[in-house]
């Protein structure tokens, strides 16, 4: 169910006066009350687990040369929440040709990427006019083999003039294309103190070379050890923050058959209001089953050990 049908379905399940609720935004009275209750309820299941899997999302960013830490806003992240500090690998950019043409043509054999992946070229001379190393494009028109870019998702094509030399690799938020290259490195986690006095103040502060861990610094960023080189992308997981919705369309992210937990917990709201113990009981009966539910999901899967000898 989307924002919208959760506040239709809140509605019908408490007898609330009106008629069908047509839109969740600019209501007033009984509709506003009903649609900040939906969303209340929906903020309060997100916040019941900081490690709900269906808030664990990944990233990707590529190294640059020097700088061993990347903030938030450098990665790109908007939604933070926490890190998932186990799941850090890195994987070496693939080579890619780069066509002069109208529009420019990229080439990298069974890339698997698709239009509104992140491609952001790098290159050891120089690129085309028309791209510029370290900046994100997004891909257009993906064959087996080339792409097309464009500097916004779904965007115009881009032109490709001038001259170019060197070679040429790229990075991608799409970890098909490194598949097959056999550089996957899984970097180990680093405590932040120890990362500190190994790779910043320690012997290890002059080296340049492919980071093979990685630490949390005390205002979230990623802390790559040794110091990076250009030429890597790493990849980890985070969960998101627990966020409002906000239009007509919008879906939570839980599992659709457990959508009904947010109406049966803004129920006890609407409950509590009115001082309805009836609708206060039945809501909080179905509410902590969808919940207990909800919760089996986050336990460890049972596994089988071998053969006792």
């Amino acid at each position: 169910m989307n924002f919208l049908q959760l506040v239709q379905r809140l509605r019908s399940e408490t007898k609330a006066t009106g008629t069908t609720v047509t839109s969740v935004l600019n209501q007033s009275g009984e509709y506003a009350r009903l649609v900040n209750w939906i969303n209340d309820a929906w903020l309060d299941i997100q916040s019941a687990h900081t490690d709900w899997g269906w808030m664990r999302t990944s990233v990707t960013f590529p190294t640059v040369t020097g700088r061993p830490v990347n903030t938030l806003a450098q990665i790109g992240i908007t939604n933070f929440g926490q890190w998932e500090r186990d799941s850090f690998r890195n994987y070496a950019n693939p080579t890619v040709a780069i066509t002069i043409a109208s529009p420019g043509v990229v080439t990298l054999t069974n890339h698997a990427l698709v239009a509104g992946d992140t491609f952001i070229p790098f290159t050891t001379g120089v690129l085309p006019t028309g791209l510029t190393s370290g900046t994100t494009y997004y891909v257009l028109a993906p064959t087996a083999n080339t792409f097309t870019v464009a500097a916004t998702s779904g965007g115009a094509a881009i032109n490709t003039t001038g001259s170019q030399s060197g070679t040429h690799t790229m990075s991608s938020n799409n970890t098909s294309v490194y598949i097959g290259l056999a550089s996957e490195v899984f970097m180990d986690y680093c405590d932040y103190d120890l990362w500190r006095n190994r790779y910043q103040y320690g012997s290890l502060r002059q080296t340049q070379t492919r980071p093979i861990e990685m630490t949390i610094t005390p205002d979230k960023s990623i802390g790559l050890g040794p110091f990076p080189i250009q030429g890597y992308t790493v990849a980890g997981d985070y969960f998101t923050v627990p966020a409002y919705m906000a239009a007509n369309g919008d879906i939570p992210a839980l599992p659709t058959q457990f959508h009904m937990a947010i109406v049966y917990k803004a129920m006890v709201s609407y409950g509590n209001y009115e001082e309805d113990g009836f609708v206060i009981a039945r809501a909080e009966k179905e509410l902590k089953t969808f919940m207990r539910r909800l919760s089996s999901t986050r336990l460890p899967e049972v596994t089988v050990c071998g053969a006792i000898a």
